[in-house]
């Protein structure tokens, strides 16, 4: 071979190389930009309830019973699951877990008041 051949393939090579790593084949693990910001309508709710009490966050009455309680506090967990739609965004993923987590702990709270 001569040297212009051997130019010539490893000129081939790099444009060759150049084009295949801008195609991305395949990466998976980025994922392509937004045109619109995910929405948060129920943030403020969600975010004013936070020091609200265990009755408010579970849509009770304060002297409800302890199946009212449990039926509100399994309605909600299927409402706001997190896993509940593996294509919601990351902003919508997070407030429902910091709803799972306020729902919780208002049942729990209800629940040390009726001494369970």
């Amino acid at each position: 071979m001569s040297s212009i051949e051997i130019l010539v393939i490893v000129v081939c090579l790099a444009v060759g190389y150049w084009v295949v790593s801008q195609l991305d084949f395949g990466n998976t693990d980025k994922q392509p930009p937004r045109s619109q910001p995910d929405p948060k309508p129920d943030e403020k709710q969600w975010q004013s309830k936070t020091s609200a009490p265990w009755h408010e966050v579970l849509n009770v009455s304060p002297d409800a019973t302890e199946r009212e309680i449990e039926s509100a506090h399994k309605t909600l967990l299927n409402q706001y699951r997190p896993d509940k739609n593996a294509v919601l965004g990351s902003s919508e993923h997070d407030l429902r877990e910091r709803k799972t987590k306020e729902i919780n702990t208002a049942y729990a709270q209800a629940m040390a008041e009726r001494g369970r």
